[in-house]
């Protein structure tokens, strides 16, 4: 399966032209599936830090970008620009990179009662958040390969 991809790879960057896409057919072979757990718009400050999950996650600035940080790498996130957690691991979203960061399950407890967070004030930001679920009869080397983050701009 893996070789398979790499070939697909290989003839795409040798005939740029071709119609292979390389996004459909990882997405194809490796069967992902998104789903949405939140999208909002945010009034800065905010900052929240989430919690390590099996599942890749996904990050997008709907409206003005924000920052994202896992590891020991930090990302400025443009207007627009997608990131990727593909470990799933435990990470930060924020405005800014020394915005305070509330625990993501009381500002979702916050949202629950009514009452969400980052919505006094003029709004700065409009975020959409999700997960990346896939088959996992399937053996998913790519994953483990990839970096802790990853930024794909201009989609």
């Amino acid at each position: 399966m893996v070789s398979e991809i790499l070939k697909n790879v290989a003839h795409q960057l040798k005939y740029p032209t071709s119609e292979f896409n390389i996004f459909d057919d990882v997405n194809d072979t490796l069967r992902f599936r998104g789903s949405i757990f939140f999208h909002s718009s945010l009034a800065a400050p905010w900052g929240m830090p989430l919690s390590s999950i099996l599942m890749p996650r996904f990050h997008i600035a709907l409206e003005v970008g924000f920052y994202v940080g896992a590891r020991t790498s930090n990302i400025n996130v443009a207007s627009i620009d997608i990131v990727m957690i593909p470990g799933g691991d435990m990470h930060w979203i924020a405005d800014d990179i020394g915005s305070e960061r509330v625990p993501s399950e009381q500002a979702g407890d916050a949202c629950a009662l009514g009452m969400p967070l980052f919505q006094k004030g003029e709004i700065t930001n409009k975020i959409m958040c999700g997960i990346i679920e896939y088959d996992e009869a399937i053996e998913h080397p790519i994953l483990s390969i990839l970096p802790s983050i990853i930024k794909l701009s201009n989609i």
